[in-house]
């Protein structure tokens, strides 16, 4: 049996009033136009009512805050490949965290523009090198991956194991 936290659940509808709800046995569900996930922010979409955007720039805000501040391990005079260990850990950790599942949003510009400057910051922090490096550059000294192709492998990789372990839904 799954129990539902009213208070935490919420229901997107593309067409909403403040006023609709779903209500289940004693408990009601409010609708909402939009629902933060896993630090990105859900948004009904008015143009495609099947669909919802993707919001990212909260989550790359975050991602551009965490390399602003592991920049600042560089004045310790570290060994290289413990700070790429820890921006790897530190910023990587969040891209991983949360690119999967945001596969068939990378064509719209709304949603991957903001993660591709947060890319572009966390392979300048990675790198060292300044920010009017080019990012043909950035990619050719990091070797990380084009960011839609990442997006698109990690977005794989999970439905396969979804797929895998049948929790696929």
């Amino acid at each position: 049996m799954i129990q539902i936290n009213a208070d935490k659940t919420h229901v997107i509808f593309n067409e909403h009033h403040p006023s609709d709800c779903i209500t289940l046995n004693d408990m009601t569900i409010k609708t909402a136009n939009s629902v933060r996930y896993l630090g990105a922010e859900m948004i009904a979409n008015e143009e495609n009512r099947s669909t919802f955007l993707v919001r990212t720039s909260g989550v790359a805000k975050s991602i551009i805050k965490r390399c602003n501040i592991i920049k600042k391990l560089r004045k310790y005079k570290i060994p290289e490949k413990i700070f790429q260990q820890a921006c790897h850990a530190f910023i990587g950790g969040m891209f991983n965290y949360f690119l999967p599942w945001i596969g068939g949003e990378s064509a719209i510009k709304e949603t991957i523009h903001p993660l591709k400057i947060a890319y572009h910051a966390y392979m300048r922090t990675y790198t060292g090198c300044m920010p009017s490096t080019p990012i043909e550059v950035l990619y050719a000294i990091s070797r990380f991956p084009i960011l839609e192709d990442k997006i698109i492998t990690a977005s794989a990789i999970t439905v396969i194991k979804a797929e895998a372990q049948g929790t696929l839904l």
